[in-house]
């Protein structure tokens, strides 16, 4: 290492330990998390910018390396005449139709030899090694796998993957790359905090493997390459494309599908399967698809804090959304050790948040029709019972999940605990600030991301207020 080297290695080593810093600092995290979170953005770009863009750029144009790609995958027995791929609206890239496309045709199939896993990186010594002895890695699958795909994107044009990595966009819509400002348009949003944890996450996630990098662990990868932009960007590849797949010992293990995980979503069914036999991903069309038209698949009955967490979109006609609830148990009351052994007699799980001496926490939902999760339901009739109600619930044994009224349960509980979820209800609706449905003219003039984040707050809302109509009924 030249000189030169050591004294930019030397610089981004202490912007590293800031950043560690405000990662690690748990008082200010607790205290002003969108504080927190803005000191944090800030270290992340100063380092950013000490450390340059290294293994980012490709060259040539998308349609240039499309070409390149198909022969890629073309060599593999893979036949891509079906469809191309171009740029879907506000979708990004996706596959379009070069014919007519009947329902259920097998459409795209993906041999296991395309698949990037994290046994990959196990051919190299390095790499190994580094897999079987650090406990994150070990750990966490998935950002195993971004360090497999960081490494490949190192390896530039000598990698196997090149076609494949070289098709893939250079930055993505998940909250990673969220501003401060965009983060905080989710306010309101239970997925608020996810965001802002995945966000801190990350960034200890990097420091710590750049100091095993920097350490002399990792010889195939510098220090000097392996920057904070280049890990954010393999960790949203993997974040946004990850899938299981069946491994030859009978158990499942995470890899990234070149061609098709280009295919966008919609609503529908499950149409792709693993050929075991063949040892392959078989995709057959969702729909019968015009010439012309996009293909589409269904990804899964996924909420859209879900979709937005790990995949960077909202789905406005998402038929399967749904909106967390947490409510907060009130362990002083005078019958909170037989209320909580109800629920749990009903079986509804209890999570004890930061720690055993935590608060404990009762997790439901409300649907995209407004209906309430069991858990929710059975919540608000035990807080609503007195202490012969409760004791009566003990003895009965009925289910308080179900909607219509157990035989064991007054009428004047029942109407109580509608007013108790009712009021609970509200108070998360006051949390939203502006998020109005129908307000999406404020919009104008903001980012992607903003808008989309307001976009799932006003979603949201809606069920909340389908939720309240029907309680008020």
């Amino acid at each position: 290492m030249g000189g030169r080297d050591r004294v930019r290695v030397k610089r981004v080593s202490e912007l590293v330990s800031s950043l560690e810093a405000v990662a690690l600092t748990e008082a200010k995290w607790e205290r002003d998390r969108v504080g927190a979170l803005r000191d944090l953005v800030r270290a992340e770009e100063e380092l950013m910018r000490a450390q340059g863009g290294v293994g980012m750029g490709v060259s040539g144009s998308f349609g240039d390396r499309w070409e390149v790609f198909e022969e890629w995958v073309n060599k593999f027995g893979v036949d891509t005449t079906a469809f191309r791929a171009e740029v879907c609206g506000g979708q990004g890239v996706g596959l379009v139709a070069e014919r007519d496309i009947r329902e259920g045709e097998k459409l795209i199939y993906v041999p296991r030899q395309l698949m990037i896993t994290a046994d990959i990186a196990l051919k190299n010594a390095d790499m190994a090694h580094l897999f079987q002895t650090d406990i994150l890695l070990r750990r966490i699958e998935s950002l195993a796998l971004s360090m497999c795909v960081l490494r490949e994107r190192l390896l530039g044009s000598q990698s196997k993957f090149a076609p494949y990595l070289d098709i893939i966009p250079q930055e993505f819509s998940t909250p990673l790359w969220f501003s401060p400002d965009e983060v905080v348009a989710l306010k309101g949003s239970p997925v608020l905090d996810k965001v802002t944890n995945r966000v801190r996450g990350h960034a200890r996630q990097y420091c710590h493997l750049y100091n095993v990098v920097k350490s002399g662990a990792v010889p195939s990868i510098p220090p000097t390459q392996f920057t904070f932009e280049l890990f954010r960007w393999a960790v949203s590849v993997v974040m946004t494309r990850q899938n299981m797949v069946p491994t030859s010992t009978g158990g499942e293990s995470l890899a990234l599908i070149p061609l098709w995980d280009m295919i966008n979503h919609s609503q529908g069914e499950y149409t792709t399967q693993y050929d075991l036999a063949r040892d392959q991903v078989e995709f057959f069309a969702m729909t019968n698809t015009p010439r012309d038209k996009q293909i589409l698949m269904f990804y899964g009955p996924r909420p859209n804090s879900e979709l937005l967490l790990h995949a960077g979109f909202v789905h406005r006609e998402n038929l399967h959304d749904a909106l967390e609830v947490r409510i907060e148990v009130d362990t002083k009351e005078p019958l909170a050790r037989v209320k909580l052994l109800l629920l749990e007699k009903q079986g509804v799980a209890l999570v004890k948040s930061y720690g055993e001496n935590g608060p404990v926490q009762v997790v439901g939902s409300v649907d995209v029709n407004g209906q309430l999760s069991k858990e929710l339901v059975a919540l608000g009739r035990v807080v609503s019972m007195d202490k012969a109600d409760v004791e009566a619930a003990l003895r009965d044994g009925s289910s308080l999940f179900e909607k219509e009224r157990p035989g064991c349960l007054r009428e004047e509980v029942e109407a109580e605990s509608r007013v108790w979820l009712k009021e609970v209800l509200e108070q998360r609706l006051a949390e939203y600030e502006g998020a109005v449905s129908g307000e999406e003219e404020n919009d104008a003039g903001q980012t992607q991301f903003y808008a989309m984040a307001r976009s799932l707050c006003r979603l949201e809302v809606v069920m909340i207020r389908k939720a309240i109509d029907d309680l008020s009924s």
